[in-house]
């Protein structure tokens, strides 16, 4: 089509075409390099479609030119830059940041590219996130980035929340920080994993912060059909020895049922993410160490575990200053 065809929109359209496809056609070449602004950038997007880094400054430039381009445009920019993992393109990016439409599709080009230098920027945007589906592609991306410490402040706050974040547990025990949110370290949550169903005694600190209207607890579960997570204080059975001495005991931890908060986890063949307010018996505070017992119903898999403060949602931004002669929406 491309050499048959005369009509030289057409051909232009049908190599681009090709190109995205894999099959290479010599006008797109030819197009990259022209005087036309339009099918050059149109070029070099099908060719950071198949691959080919040939186009790369001029989608950066693309990328710049703010008024040039729209949002289906930007995210294809985004998602051509990131398949190339254009390293030029992370700083314009980041800059980027602000744009509350196009942040989920930043965030992904920037994992994709792989540069641990946009980790930072991306925790400060998480943190002033407004929207759960944002927060939720922001916090995916750092967490593909290898992000850690960035991490611990936006989800401790984000887990706190009315309404906390989806997955949010799951995200942290991959990031490797349950332990800085409350929960176990490594080898207390393999514990965890194994033994929840006879009871694990485990000492959790609470971190600083929230509002002061109590601890939450989140678990990251599943169950083919559902069950109880209970998470309370330890229930002492004292022993003594024939002199009257009290004695160590040496069996499995008892939970004090009558003082323990219930988690319900529903049916689903999928990890699922349940959170209640820790009853006030169980004795945590934020900023506080506090012993706890986990137990889990039989068929329920325990995969993670995290007690944060209640934390107040992030206030909406302030109304923009009102000029002279603008009107009243």
């Amino acid at each position: 089509a491309v050499r048959r065809d005369e009509d030289e929109r057409v051909k232009r359209w049908s190599a681009l075409a090709l190109t995205r496809l894999g099959r290479g056609a010599p006008l797109t070449f030819e197009l990259v390099k022209g005087d036309d602004s339009e099918w050059r950038r149109l070029a070099a997007l099908a060719l950071a479609e198949s691959g080919d880094k040939r186009g790369e400054a001029i989608l950066i430039a693309w990328w710049k030119d703010e008024e040039a381009r729209d949002f289906t445009r930007s995210q294809q920019i985004l998602a051509a830059l990131g398949h190339l993992r254009s390293e030029d393109a992370v700083w314009p990016f980041v800059q980027s940041l602000d744009d509350v439409r196009l942040r989920p599709y930043i965030a992904r080009a920037l994992a994709q590219i792989g540069e641990d230098v946009a980790r930072v920027p991306l925790a400060k945007a998480l943190s002033k996130e407004r929207y759960q589906s944002a927060r939720v592609a922001l916090t995916e991306s750092l967490v593909e980035l290898g992000a850690t410490a960035e991490l611990v402040e936006p989800l401790k706050h984000f887990l706190g929340v009315p309404d906390p974040l989806a997955g949010g547990v799951g995200f942290a025990r991959e990031a490797k920080i349950l332990d800085r949110l409350g929960g176990p370290d490594g080898r207390h949550l393999a514990k965890l994993e194994k033994q929840a169903g006879l009871g694990v005694q485990l000492l959790l600190v609470v971190p600083k912060g929230g509002n002061g209207k109590g601890v939450r607890a989140l678990v990251r579960a599943q169950s083919e059909a559902g069950g109880k997570v209970y998470i309370g204080p330890e229930q002492v059975v004292l022993k003594y020895d024939r002199h009257g001495v009290p004695r160590s005991p040496k069996d499995l931890p008892r939970i004090n049922y009558d003082q323990a908060t219930v988690l319900e986890v529903p049916a689903s063949t999928a990890p699922v993410e349940v959170w209640s307010q820790l009853g006030d018996a169980v004795g945590a505070k934020p900023g506080k160490p506090v012993n706890v017992v986990v137990f889990a119903e039989r068929g329920v898999s325990l995969l993670g575990l995290a007690l944060v403060p209640l934390s107040d949602e992030l206030p909406p931004p302030p109304p923009k200053p009102w000029k002279p002669g603008q009107k009243e929406e």
